[in-house]
């Protein structure tokens, strides 16, 4: 559904929202995950509010240069990949945001889903990788009823990493509001 979408009543009413996806309250996913699925989310715990996600965004810092040809800054591909969805507490409804059920296992695999990405390997060593899913780009956005979240997956050793977050925003709306 779009932010401008007709079936919003009251859209003065709309509050502005921004998070960080966390696992255990932490925000950065530098770790070794190799071991099992691990996920980072957010789940929407007001049962008034309806959240309609507008952004999820990447970002990945770490020393050294990133090649478009592997994932951040690690000098190789991840062997499982980043996967990005959003579903109901109860998995039943599970559906990928990207559109597609293949994982992120490179830094160029973002292209193919969003130009919205920027690349700075500066003079001192340090890269950053920034990507923005722009969801109203495309005149939708990621809707979040109660209990339902939103989540990325990582399944491989992330701990050379200096930073890896994923924040999202958009707008919340009073469920009396939706039609």
């Amino acid at each position: 559904m779009s932010i401008i979408d007709t079936n919003v009543k009251n859209l003065n009413k709309a509050t502005f929202f921004t998070s960080f996806l966390t696992l255990d309250g932490s925000n950065n996913a530098n770790a070794d995950y190799s071991s099992g699925v691990t996920e980072f989310s957010y789940t929407n715990t007001d049962p008034d509010n309806t959240l309609f996600i507008g952004d999820l965004v990447l970002n990945v810092k770490d020393d050294g240069p990133f090649n478009l040809n592997q994932y951040a800054g690690l000098g190789t591909t991840l062997t499982n990949g980043l996967n990005i969805y959003y579903t109901d507490t109860n998995g039943t409804n599970r559906r990928n945001i990207i559109g597609t059920t293949y994982n992120i296992n490179k830094n160029s695999d973002y292209l193919n889903y969003t130009t919205d990405f920027n690349l700075l390997n500066n003079d001192t060593g340090e890269s950053v990788l920034t990507v923005n899913l722009n969801f109203q780009k495309n005149h939708s956005n990621v809707r979040l009823g109660v209990t339902d979240r939103i989540a990325v997956e990582l399944n491989d050793n992330l701990t050379n990493l200096s930073e890896h977050t994923f924040s999202i925003s958009g707008f919340t709306y009073l469920n009396s509001d939706l039609i």
